[in-house]
């Protein structure tokens, strides 16, 4: 009986301990569980910010280097324009012109232009009244006895009132960009006595 009871007592003992360990074996299961899910998803957090604020900068660097690509390719295309209108300009402010005015003698200085300048394809001349004198092309076959009046044209009244004129750039054939620049023939400044277009 004695051994009996000792047996019990221990057996009692043994399934209370058992229950504290199975007890503390899950409390520390559902201890470390938690641990585990706050540390990782408090680096998942912080790893998920870094990969926002990495983005929003390698962006934002893209797009200042874009604008900087951007500003140096216009300011390129400013200075090519530039010097094209600046060959118009000497070819349209010279002695001849001042002292005889638009004559057939003109077409040679033209042709030079158009030798001069592989970016300039077609040259036209118009009088004060907006009438073809004289077009060369590179590009284009010109039919002397075509003598189109364009004094309604949008370059041609803008350039009689003295200023130069650019159109909006336009493509060909979807092949390279084209742009027309007209401007004032002057015998002396103020006194506009054509257009070169």
């Amino acid at each position: 009986m004695h051994d009996s009871a000792h047996a019990h007592r221990f057996a009692r003992t043994w399934s209370l301990r058992s229950f504290i360990v199975k007890g503390n074996g899950r409390l520390l299961r559902h201890t470390f569980l938690v641990a585990f899910l706050l540390v990782s998803g408090g680096l998942m957090t912080s790893g998920v910010i870094e990969l926002i604020f990495r983005y929003e900068e390698s962006v934002r660097s893209i797009r200042l280097l874009q604008q900087e690509m951007a500003e140096g390719a216009a300011f390129k295309i400013h200075q090519y324009i530039a010097s094209i209108t600046q060959q118009l300009e000497m070819v349209s402010q010279t002695p001849d012109i001042v002292t005889e005015g638009i004559t057939d003698s003109y077409s040679f200085l033209l042709h030079k232009l158009l030798r001069v300048s592989p970016a300039v394809t077609t040259v036209t001349v118009l009088d004060d009244t907006g009438h073809e004198k004289l077009r060369l092309s590179r590009v284009e076959v010109v039919d002397r006895h075509d003598v189109p009046d364009r004094s309604s044209n949008g370059a041609f009244v803008h350039v009689k009132a003295g200023a130069s004129f650019f159109s909006p750039v336009y493509f060909v054939r979807h092949s390279e960009p084209y742009m027309r620049i007209a401007v004032p023939i002057e015998r002396y400044a103020g006194r506009v006595i054509g257009v070169l277009q």
